[in-house]
């Protein structure tokens, strides 16, 4: 996805892009979503008044499998 065609802006801003200047945004990989996941046990835990130590792998290849919503 390029930028210019994601964003839903005005044209008049988009004509603000000098051309080279647009990127594209890779969707997510699975290091992502792992790394997700695990920040928002550490969040909810943390929320609760609760350390987390280890996470079981079968909750990962859970996430893994399947897609954040």
């Amino acid at each position: 996805m390029i930028w210019k065609q994601s964003l839903t802006l005005p044209v008049n801003l988009l004509s603000r892009i000098p051309p080279g200047n647009e990127f594209e945004i890779e969707g997510l990989g699975l290091g992502d979503r792992l790394l997700i996941v695990s920040i928002q046990f550490l969040n909810a835990a943390r929320d609760e008044g609760r350390e987390i130590r280890e996470v079981e792998k079968l909750v990962l290849y859970y996430v893994a499998l399947n897609r954040l919503r």
